[in-house]
């Protein structure tokens, strides 16, 4: 799967699993999700392309968090945080997605470890994001199961799960594409109505 379906279908799933009704909850719904959705390839290539979506991931939870700071919205990214935690939740999914990096693709950022860590990350020191990311990165991997590469899903285990029912940038990932961007522009348009 692309990463944009990826991005697109966990933000679908979030937004109609948690139905934010606040401008911050929505802010806090789609962040996390796209960052769910997104870390886990972070491992696919080791190019500029991956760097710039990591160095993007945490510029955009620093503009989510001073945004959430400046509007005085409480439960955007920090939640009544001190801004230490929110800093070192930050540092840490950094150093987390460099040493997925340098473990493979579909390896530890696709596998159950990884989504644990991740998630003790997000649950101590992003609160607000914790529901949705986890929502993104578990349909992540779901979405990667259904191809023909192996995800070794009990990293740091061998074993690889494939289904092998879609490709890259087959009709499967394509038609989800769609009905995710479908279902986003739907809930944003009722968000605004």
């Amino acid at each position: 799967m692309q990463c944009i379906t990826h991005i697109s279908v966990a933000n679908a799933l979030s937004l109609v699993s948690l139905r934010p009704t606040s401008i911050g909850g929505l802010i806090s719904t789609v962040v996390g999700a796209s960052l769910g959705g997104g870390i886990p390839d972070y491992d696919a290539n080791k190019d500029k392309k991956a760097d710039y979506f990591l160095v993007g991931s945490g510029l955009l939870l620093i503009i989510a968090f001073i945004m959430g700071y400046i509007l005085n919205i409480k439960c955007l990214i920090i939640d009544d945080k001190p801004l230490y935690t929110v800093i070192t939740g930050i540092i840490l999914i950094l150093i987390t997605c460099l040493y997925g990096r340098r473990m493979g693709h579909r390896t530890f950022l696709h596998s159950i470890c990884g989504l644990a860590i991740f998630s003790l990350i997000f649950y101590f020191c992003l609160t607000p994001l914790f529901i949705s990311f986890v929502i993104g990165m578990v349909s992540h991997i779901l979405l990667d199961i259904t191809t023909i590469k192996q995800v070794k899903v009990f990293y740091p285990s061998n074993y690889g799960i494939s289904l092998k029912k879609s490709v890259y940038n087959g009709k499967l990932n394509k038609i989800l594409l769609l009905l995710s961007i479908i279902i986003n522009i739907i809930y944003i348009i009722v968000f605004i109505w």
